[in-house]
């Protein structure tokens, strides 16, 4: 899939689909697996196991 051409091409049509996306998110259909929470002061340690492809699913960074 080559969603960037896409939504450079179709920017009306990618807007819709992620606004269905997020749709999907809030009624609990689509459930993103997050891996791990990493305080924003480790995000050096994420992005390394982003990097070495550690991370199954999502990582979230917070304050």
């Amino acid at each position: 899939m080559f969603w960037g051409s896409f939504a450079a091409r179709e920017p009306l049509g990618n807007r819709a689909h992620a606004a269905r996306i997020l749709d999907l998110v809030a009624e609990g259909t689509l459930r993103p697996h997050v891996d791990r929470v990493v305080p924003f002061a480790r995000s050096s340690e994420a992005l390394e196991r982003l990097e070495r492809r550690q991370v199954l699913g999502k990582v979230v960074l917070v304050p």
